[in-house]
């Protein structure tokens, strides 16, 4: 998301007492923000859905979003892959932000949107060269900077 020029300011709940009550829709920082719950299974995953499938991402609204990693699924990649358990989890995260970000249908055939990936996309993940398409970038930026102008700053 960087290399799309939109920041992240990551903040850990539990961690910082002050931010205890933060969430997608109470949107007390101002920001576009994007809850990421990290499940141990997919437990609602459908008959049709593919086992690959790390996380999902919740509809967004004009202040931001939920998405949910599922760590088995993550584990089987990274052990399919033999690639840095980080490196996954960075991937499925950047992912699953892009279908908050993005309009409906925010795959592409290319970047970090593709519906799946192989052994290739997680090694150009991983060396920094698989991310956003531009007009993607584009509209992720448009998204980001629209937010938040209704209430007060």
């Amino acid at each position: 998301l960087r290399d799309v020029g939109v920041e992240i300011v990551w903040i850990e709940p539990l961690a910082d007492s002050r931010h205890t009550t933060i969430n997608p829709s109470s949107n007390a920082l101002q920001m576009f923000t994007v809850q990421i719950l990290i499940r141990q299974t997919n437990v609602s995953r459908r008959s049709s859905t593919p086992e690959s499938v790390m996380g999902s991402a919740l509809a967004a609204d004009h202040d931001g979003g939920t998405v949910s990693l599922f760590y088995d699924e993550v584990l089987r990649t990274r052990r399919q892959y033999s690639q840095p358990l980080r490196d996954i989890l960075a991937l499925a995260v950047a992912h699953e932000i892009g279908h908050v970000l993005l309009p409906f249908p925010a795959h592409s055939p290319t970047g970090v949107m593709r519906s799946a990936w192989n052994g290739d996309d997680l090694r150009h993940a991983i060396v920094g060269s698989l991310g956003f398409t531009t007009a993607q970038g584009a509209s992720i930026r448009l998204r980001v900077d629209g937010c938040c102008r209704h209430g007060a700053k």
